[in-house]
């Protein structure tokens, strides 16, 4: 089980800004099941995810990815993605993240090769490579991790695709505005992004994190403890996008019955919400750039 499932909020909040100061390796804390970062270690799950999305985007066919490239971000604690974006038929993957928090050694990355090509999927060859590095340039893919930074320096209308699973909500909030133009510059004219948002707090899947004001919530100390999320709601989120030019398409959204937290316990931006507003928990989103806008 993992450490603190069951324990409430208010005792798993200290607990992990505690424990994320202790100078531990991100899979010392994975192998303790503390600050994972999502399931894509595992194979059928990561196969399923990136089918979705491009299920999402209309890209499941091979023979219309040729030439195209697709960047992801967030791939989290593996880089999966890197080989299931060849085996679909694109030319060149870019995986973007903060830091390097992937885990699995080289022989995971063969035998989920392996495995895809058990699914009738394949990529070239990677039994060759002797290192990560190796592997990703067989692969035609690139690895970047320092986040906007890198994504800054990506050339304008240089990817057609963009997804991330699980992963917006994470952006800090400071930053998360910018994310965006950058994914728009970056994003060629007639591109698509497919996005699944989960917009439940990270410590009890609810919305204890709306209690905290932004000036402690956004302080850095508080932000880099392994918990952390942007707390932008579903309908500022959408707003965002549009205002940067996106066409939205909402593919799907999941409600709580009820608001999980009284507002009455929330800060105040929060507390003037509509509930409508505040009960979406998760959503999967669409954004098209048109062609027919200057990028």
């Amino acid at each position: 089980m993992t450490v603190g499932a069951k324990m409430r909020w208010y005792i798993k909040i200290p607990m992990k800004l505690v424990l994320s100061r202790i100078p531990f390796s991100h899979g010392v804390w994975y192998r303790m099941g503390i600050f994972k970062h999502g399931k894509m270690q595992d194979f059928s799950y990561a196969y399923n995810v990136f089918s979705a999305h491009l299920n999402w985007a209309g890209l499941l066919g091979k023979e219309i990815n040729t030439g195209k490239i697709v960047m992801e971000l967030g791939p989290g604690e593996s880089l999966f993605s890197a080989l299931l974006i060849k085996a679909h038929g694109f030319q060149r993957a870019i995986l973007l993240d903060v830091d390097d928090f992937s885990l699995p050694g080289l022989d995971t990355y063969k035998d989920f090769a392996q495995w895809l090509s058990r699914q009738g999927l394949h990529c070239p060859p990677i039994s060759g490579s002797a290192t990560i590095k190796e592997m990703l340039f067989s692969l035609d893919a690139q690895f970047l991790t320092c986040g906007l930074h890198s994504l800054g320096s990506l050339p304008d209308n240089s990817v057609d695709f963009i997804f991330s699973q699980a992963v917006l909500e994470h952006v800090r909030k400071k930053e998360f505005v910018n994310t965006i133009q950058e994914c728009w510059r970056v994003l060629k004219p007639g591109g698509i992004c497919t996005h699944v948002v989960d917009f439940k707090d990270h410590v009890e899947a609810s919305l204890n994190n709306l209690r905290f004001s932004d000036q402690l919530w956004e302080a850095d100390w508080m932000a880099s403890s392994g918990f952390y999320t942007n707390r932008i709601r579903f309908g500022e989120m959408l707003q965002i996008f549009e205002k940067q030019g996106f066409e939205i398409t909402v593919l799907d959204k999941t409600e709580w019955p009820i608001v999980p937290v009284p507002k009455k316990y929330m800060q105040p931006r929060f507390r003037s919400m509509s509930d409508s507003d505040l009960k979406v928990s998760s959503a999967t989103i669409r954004l098209y750039k048109s062609d027919n806008r200057n990028s």
